[in-house]
């Protein structure tokens, strides 16, 4: 898993922005989970991921512990949800 990670690299969340790239709400470990499932196919445990507060567009770096010894590391890009 951890090389999945590696391989794959981000994961792109979309959200709703206001002003100055503010995003409504922020970044859940839920939906970050979520994008992770997505791409891999593996459902993940909450409580072994760590992530900064994501409450603006951009990239994060974001880790989880995926056993005692082996940390995985990524990126979560947030970016603007398109406008219907």
């Amino acid at each position: 898993m951890a090389t999945a990670l590696a391989t794959i690299g981000k994961f792109t969340i979309k959200k709703k922005v206001g002003e100055k790239g503010q995003i409504f709400g922020s970044v859940t470990q839920q939906e970050v989970l979520e994008a992770i499932k997505s791409q891999t196919g593996r459902d993940l445990e909450k409580k072994d991921l760590v992530l900064p507060d994501i409450k603006q567009v951009g990239t994060y770096n974001c880790e989880i512990k995926l056993h005692p010894e082996v940390t995985g590391t990524f990126k979560v890009v947030v970016e603007k949800l398109p406008q219907a």
